[in-house]
């Protein structure tokens, strides 16, 4: 129990630093890279992270062309968006 409570405060240490420190890199960010460019960054390094430590098995299990698709172009839309609003 314990190995799994300290991996859980672990895990929600990480994603609060990195939700944290989020909206300040994406002002630095944005100082070279248009939104839309900074969006596809974001993505790009989720997507490793998240292969890196997903199983194959867990990936095929869930794994549906039309959810994957809303999702994708929703979260685009709305972190394009909200690079776009950061910037000005």
């Amino acid at each position: 129990m314990t190995n799994n409570r300290t991996r859980a405060v672990a895990a929600l240490t990480v994603a609060g630093v990195a939700w944290g420190t989020s909206v300040p890199l994406s002002k630095v960010a944005l100082t070279w890279l248009g939104p839309g460019w900074l969006t596809v960054a974001r993505f790009g390094v989720a997507a490793l992270v998240l292969l890196a430590i997903t199983r194959r098995e867990s990936l095929r299990e869930a794994f549906n062309w039309r959810i994957l698709l809303i999702r994708v172009v929703g979260s685009a839309v709305r972190q394009t968006w909200l690079k776009v609003a950061a910037g000005r």
